[in-house]
């Protein structure tokens, strides 16, 4: 698969996906000849998930959204490039949905700690787990006010928001955790509690892997 047919699957999504994508293949262009592979660029991605957090418990906001910007852009670098080079294991699956989804809670929780509500924190990014970490076993959440794939996207936009809301509104970020608890919460699917949809989801996502890798 080559790039012009990646960016033409793209179109039909929303603007900020799109600006992400096209973030990313001036990254792949440069990667795609090397021997960096794709599972490589889920550890760097895994490893700014760890990074941007630590601006926001220090107050440095600007960084922070940087980092949460660099990290969707990897997100989808490291898909891009599986599809390019066809390099695709279950492992490097879940190394990629690992990545993307280590941040918000981390990120949630930083958030929290810096403005001094860290219980109120707690809530939204313990909301998120139940709702989107059961998707690597192929269990979707529900689809209500925003899905999985949004909820994911706009996270970073909804945190540009709250930061320059809250030089204006001292309650900016109380406000920001209870829409994002609302998001989470209507997305939780109970087949994340069944031991037989777990098992399911298992055998799924390995069949996808496959699926995908016969087809390229």
């Amino acid at each position: 698969m080559k790039i012009s047919e990646i960016r033409k699957h793209g179109l039909g999504e929303g603007l900020i996906t799109r600006v992400y994508l096209e973030s990313s293949f001036p990254i792949v262009k440069l990667l795609v000849n090397t021997s960096i592979t794709p599972n490589m660029v889920s550890y760097f991605n895994i490893g700014i998930a760890f990074i941007a957090p630590i601006f926001f418990l220090t107050n440095h906001y600007f960084v922070g959204i940087l980092f949460l910007f660099l990290s969707v852009v990897f997100d989808s670098v490291d898909g891009t490039l599986a599809r390019i080079k066809k390099i695709f294991s279950p492992y490097g699956s879940f190394l990629d949905y690992l990545g993307s989804k280590i941040l918000v809670p981390f990120t949630l929780i930083a958030i929290g700690i810096n403005e001094d509500l860290f219980l109120i924190s707690l809530i939204p990014a313990f909301l998120y787990i139940l709702a989107y970490y059961p998707k690597m076993l192929e269990i979707q959440p529900k689809e209500r006010i925003f899905t999985d794939y949004y909820a994911g996207k706009y996270f970073t936009i909804f945190v540009i928001i709250t930061v320059i809301v809250s030089s204006f509104f001292y309650h900016s970020f109380v406000v920001f955790f209870i829409a994002m608890s609302i998001i989470y919460l209507s997305s939780i699917n109970k087949s994340i509690f069944s031991i037989t949809e777990i098992k399911q989801g298992i055998e799924k996502q390995i069949k996808k892997v496959r699926r995908r890798k016969n087809s390229e």
